[in-house]
């Protein structure tokens, strides 16, 4: 296995100032060359200049590359104007073809929108720490992709878990790929399941500090950084949505 970053995240920092908290976060976790949250990373941003020599480089003149998706370029634009926007780009690298909100994003792109045919609606259910994909209509609830973000695992799940309405259930992937836990709110109690292919437990009450050391636990296995590490979430909705 390649090593991961060496480069101090705060040299990086020092050297670009303006990159955003939420890649810098990442950047522990990377190993460069390898495919990890979606991207083939680099040890650490770069000029085109770089990857690719001073030719392609005059066609860039203010974006850093931090990897490759598909052999497409990713990274910031704008980075001298202080307002650096995330991009991929296509087109023998010369187009801007998607933007990104940020990492959370960028790692949430990963999943094919063509995979669940459902509806897509609008809904929102704001969770600091959790990032969610398009939500679907289930008839009864409607149910979304989602990661726990790096870096910010704790501040979602206590967020979540303190939520006093039981409209929510999330399912976590447990770390031998072939189960999962979930969790919701039912009254004053939280309450637990694991299901396995082809068999479900039974909901268990738990006290608030079990579940939430349960569901940390299985963080790095819902984060994105691989295409089966999502979670899911579920949320009975009690008025209409709106179809996207």
């Amino acid at each position: 296995m390649n090593a991961t970053i060496t480069t101090p995240v705060g040299a990086i920092a020092s050297r670009y100032p303006w990159l955003p908290a939420d890649y810098l976060r990442l950047l522990p976790r990377l190993r460069p060359g390898q495919a990890c949250y979606g991207l083939t990373w680099f040890d650490a941003p770069k000029r085109p200049a770089e990857v690719s020599g001073p030719a392609v480089a005059a066609a860039f003149p203010d974006a850093v590359w931090i990897g490759r998706r598909h052999g497409q370029m990713v990274g910031y634009e704008a980075v001298e104007s202080g307002q650096p926007a995330l991009c991929e780009w296509g087109g023998s690298q010369r187009q801007v073809t998607r933007r990104f909100a940020g990492i959370d994003e960028l790692i949430l792109s990963q999943r094919d929108p063509a995979s669940d045919m459902r509806p897509v609606v609008q809904y929102d259910f704001p969770v600091p720490g959790i990032a969610f994909c398009p939500w679907h209509d289930a008839h009864v609830s409607l149910v979304a992709d989602c990661i726990l973000s790096h870096g910010r695992e704790s501040e979602g799940l206590r967020h979540l878990l303190g939520r006093r309405s039981d409209d929510w259930q999330i399912t976590l992937l447990r770390s031998d790929g072939d189960s999962w836990l979930s969790a919701r709110r039912h009254g004053a109690a939280i309450e637990l399941l694991v299901a396995h292919h082809g068999s479900v437990g039974d909901w268990h009450a738990v006290d608030g500090d079990r579940a939430f050391g349960e569901l940390l636990a299985l963080a790095p296995y819902n984060d994105g950084s691989q295409l089966h590490h999502f979670a899911s979430m579920e949320v009975r909705r009690a008025t209409p949505a709106v179809e996207s």
